[in-house]
């Protein structure tokens, strides 16, 4: 039975429009050129070096950024131009492949060997700007994966394969609505990105006033204008500044159960690990266990509420200062330790605020460790905390700063909304599901 709409066809790609072809990139693609092989360096200098690192779906990341050597001169021929399209040709095989477009993210920069920049004939294709939607469609991602060779931790994607993935293509009229229509939704996500960085910002800088006591909200001030010095720096006279075990209990972890008993995973017990502590409540882990698995192991229900910092692993950037609120009853692994906050000294809310804001750094001079880095129950139990003298004024205090987590939360619901309905138009658009000319 012939499902295929009037005015589609199908084709080794799918069904499309009869009005557009299927292309191999080796037929629109024009000159491929690798980058150059400098030696690059953490310390800045005047020459920025885009690794495979800095791609990511779409889009060029800046997260971690090298620098080629100032006893090297980049050649001209390697520097980027606005519109550039940067394929990845090296990675892990889950990364190898990525393709992105330079959008003059920096005033000057070069690219490296392992990133191939792609230039495409202007007679089949209306601007880069379409091809980088093209070469970021579920279509095109599955195919690299199935040319990527290599093992998991190092594959290679090489161009005479890559010359043989196969694209749909409308006419160049379509193309450009296409791409504006697209683009359009990308400016809206920007905004947005921007908008929440800039309030992210702002909560750094409330954070950094208010829980040292350098502003004070209305109500609670310092009459003597005093200040003392701590071990986290200055704070006004009337805070305290104490140990986690003079205004904690706690200091546990839990445990693995055995991985030889499979059906201790089939449960419904919550069983947080440290990777699942990202500043949240936690209310839904990855993997449950059995009431048995409990009992055999001898793990600790733990109720709502319990406060969860990451113990093992602080040597990463990703882990090191992590931190949680369990949300539901449960248990967690060795690499999360359970504090509890003593009623009257703190609260809950304002020892979270406090650990989001220092967690790293305390995290850098605690942990003690060769190639892991950890904390144990003696040393968290001497880990230094500031406090204002009173329960309301802490209240106060990290009552504002979860009002701007919740406003920041929204703003990130709706950017993942706006992402979700780009997926959608691309997933329409480029396989002429639905048509703008």
């Amino acid at each position: 039975m012939n499902n295929i709409p009037k005015g589609y066809k199908q084709t080794e790609v799918g069904v499309i429009p009869e009005d557009w072809e299927v292309h191999e990139l080796g037929t629109i693609i024009c000159s491929m050129q690798l980058g150059g092989n400098y030696p690059n360096t953490e310390k800045e200098t005047l020459n920025p070096l885009i690794k495979m690192g800095n791609l990511g779906r779409g889009n060029i990341v800046l997260d971690k950024l090298e620098y080629i050597t100032n006893i090297i001169t980049p050649s001209e021929k390697d520097k980027l131009n606005l519109g550039d399209i940067l394929f990845n040709t090296r990675n892990t095989l889950d990364l190898v492949g990525k393709i992105a477009i330079w959008q003059n993210e920096l005033s000057i920069a070069y690219f490296n060997s392992n990133i191939l920049r792609l230039k495409f004939d202007s007679n089949l294709v209306s601007s880069n700007h379409f091809m980088n939607f093209v070469l970021n469609t579920k279509l095109v991602l599955i195919q690299l994966r199935g040319i990527a060779t290599g093992t998991t931790s190092v594959a290679a994607i090489y161009t005479r394969d890559l010359a043989k993935i196969r694209v749909p293509l409308p006419t160049l009229a379509e193309q450009t609505a296409i791409a504006n229509a697209l683009s359009d939704t990308d400016a809206l996500i920007q905004s947005l990105e921007k908008l929440i960085a800039k309030k992210r910002a702002i909560k750094q800088g409330a954070m950094q006033q208010l829980l040292t006591g350098k502003k004070r909200l209305p109500g609670f001030g310092n009459k003597t204008k005093k200040y003392k010095q701590t071990e986290l720096g200055l704070i006004p006279e009337d805070w305290k500044s104490c140990r986690f075990e003079d205004v904690l209990t706690g200091f546990s972890s839990g445990m693995t159960p055995y991985r030889g008993r499979p059906e201790y995973y089939k449960g419904d017990i919550p069983w947080i690990t440290s990777g699942e502590l990202d500043y949240n409540v936690v209310t839904d882990t990855e993997e449950k266990i059995t009431k048995e698995a409990v009992i055999k192991t001898s793990l600790k229900i733990l109720p709502k509420e319990t406060f969860l910092i990451a113990i093992t692993g602080l040597e990463a950037e990703g882990t090191r200062g992590s931190c949680g609120i369990v949300g539901v009853e449960a248990t967690t692994n060795q690499s999360c330790m359970a504090l509890f906050p003593i009623k009257n000294e703190i609260t809950l809310e304002y020892l979270y605020h406090f650990y989001v804001l220092y967690g790293n750094e305390l995290a850098f001079k605690y942990c003690q460790g060769t190639k892991q880095q950890s904390y144990t129950g003696r040393i968290a139990k001497v880990l230094p905390i500031n406090l204002p003298p009173t329960i309301t004024e802490q209240t106060r205090i990290a009552s504002i700063l979860s009002d701007m987590d919740a406003e920041i939360a929204a703003m990130e619901n709706k950017l993942a909304k706006y992402k979700q309905i780009k997926q959608g138009m691309m997933q329409t658009l480029l396989t002429g599901r639905i048509r703008l000319v």
